[in-house]
């Protein structure tokens, strides 16, 4: 049923108890005036036909809208049965009564109906009861009459029809509350589901960021060991730089000394055919030449222990390098864990690993170049006592020049070999050596970049735990203040 149809049903509805209600007041009224038994019968027959047909249409919701005007139609006709039997005052109160009805219904055209009848009767009963029912009423005082009820009845529509507007404002105006109303509780439901979305969201969020935050707390502490192991190997390459230096210096002062030598060899060999005459001249020679055969041995001996100090820090490169990138890949595998978040770590960690790879190979050809120079110094250091065993031989047959000629020009074409052959041997070892310090200084300047982008990383990762533990109290707060809404929801 319509909101309209329902508001005209209740007016039906309280109509219908006007009715009953006025009926019984209007016989008891008319019993205490002493009405007449017939007047009594018909008011009462006429009212209760009337009353019992009201109220049955209204129990059906029947004629819904129909029942107001049949209202007014059974009143009128009731207050003329009223005024044809009882012509006086009294029941000419009717006409009224029923213009005053009418209003219940706020409808302009009740009124207008209302009036009609009143008028009707008003005129009508005056020619004809006129002397009994408007007793004193004469000539122009009954257009004054008919003026009074037109005057009402103006002001009665007036009222009915602002009253009209005043419903249809005040129906539009509810029906728009009770949409906002409908609209506020579909909104209210849906600020609801979307709380308890947030604070199911704001759960997982919380988990995750916890997991984040224990996972960044694992990279600082790997990042803080990389450092560590990074200072390590840099103080381990700086003491390398130092012993490779040392050994470039001892090379070229052995190559020098192999560089005299040949020359003294070269002297000797040209002084051989001279023998008989500067043989004491050769004897000085071959002994300052065993003087110079026993510093290049010294000196190489001395190269040997250096290359081994070198092998051993050669070593732990090799071994702080294999730390460094196990301790790279164990960052990888907690960036990997951290997902979207790790990403720069992962980046970090695979640049960290590959420059740790790139010093464990730098350290493998160190330690191959120093293979090949101790290789090539055993094989001097040989040679250098040959040389030596050689000058022993030729000063002990010095006292025998006539007979120990040929093996003197012999041993002494050999010596000058050995002493070239020491000197390019020298020279490779320089050049080697040479390498060895420019491979140093890369393994120094990769360590130091590496221990410059852990530092950075390390700050960036201590940083990023500072935020995600301010991200953690963060999502807290939310998370209460959801919890919060959805309860006073």
């Amino acid at each position: 049923m319509e909101h309209s149809k329902m508001h005209m049903q209740k007016r039906n509805k309280l109509m219908m108890y006007i009715i009953w209600g006025s009926l019984l007041l209007g016989l008891a009224a008319y019993w205490i005036t002493g009405a007449s038994t017939a007047f009594m019968l018909t008011l009462g027959g006429f009212g209760l036909a009337v009353g019992t047909v009201f109220t049955f249409l209204v129990v059906k919701k029947w004629l819904v809208n129909q029942m107001s005007y049949l209202a007014i139609v059974s009143i009128a006709v009731l207050g003329a049965v009223m005024m044809k039997m009882e012509p006086t005052i009294v029941s000419y109160f009717m006409a009224y009564y029923l213009i005053a009805i009418s209003t219940l219904f706020h409808n302009y055209r009740h009124v207008i109906a209302a009036g009609l009848f009143g008028l009707a009767m008003t005129n009508y009963f005056y020619f004809i009861h006129g002397e009994t029912m408007f007793p004193g009423v004469k000539g122009i005082e009954a257009v004054n009459l008919n003026s009074f009820m037109v005057l009402i009845i103006g002001a009665l529509i007036l009222q009915s029809i602002m009253g009209e507007k005043m419903r249809t404002a005040a129906e539009s105006s509810l029906k728009k509350a009770e949409e906002e109303s409908r609209n506020n509780e579909r909104l209210l439901a849906q600020l609801q589901l979307a709380f308890g979305e947030l604070t199911k969201n704001t759960s997982h969020l919380k988990t995750d960021s916890s997991t984040l935050e224990e996972i960044s707390e694992g990279l600082t502490g790997a990042f803080k060991e990389i450092a560590a192991g990074a200072e390590d190997q840099a103080a381990s390459t700086a003491k390398i730089d130092q012993s490779l230096k040392l050994i470039g210096s001892y090379t070229e002062n052995a190559r020098n000394a192999s560089a005299e030598m040949r020359e003294s060899f070269e002297e000797t060999k040209g002084s051989v055919e001279e023998i008989h005459l500067q043989i004491n001249t050769l004897s000085a020679e071959m002994g300052k030449a065993s003087d110079m055969i026993q510093i290049a041995a010294d000196s190489i001996q001395e190269l040997q222990g250096e290359t081994k100090d070198v092998e051993s820090i050669v070593k732990s490169i090799t071994h702080l390098s294999e730390q460094t990138n196990l301790l790279a890949l164990n960052a990888g595998i907690e960036a990997a864990r951290a997902g979207e978040h790790g990403k720069g770590f992962s980046v970090v960690a695979k640049e960290i690993r590959m420059l740790a790879e790139n010093s464990k190979k730098s350290a493998g050809g160190i330690h191959d170049i120093l293979d090949r120079i101790k290789d090539k110094t055993n094989q001097t250091s040989g040679e250098m006592l040959k040389g030596h065993d050689a000058f022993s031989s030729s000063l002990s047959v010095a006292s025998s020049v006539q007979s120990g000629m040929n093996q003197i020009l012999e041993r002494v074409h050999e010596a000058s070999e050995s002493s070239a052959e020491l000197e390019q041997q020298l020279m490779d070892l320089s050049r080697n050596t040479a390498l060895v310090i420019e491979e140093a200084a890369s393994v120094s300047a990769v360590t130091d970049q590496t221990s410059a982008v852990i530092e950075e990383v390390l700050t960036s990762t201590e940083e990023q735990n500072t935020r995600i533990s301010s991200m953690a109290a963060s999502i807290s707060g939310l998370e209460q203040t959801a919890a919060s809404l959805v309860n006073h929801q």
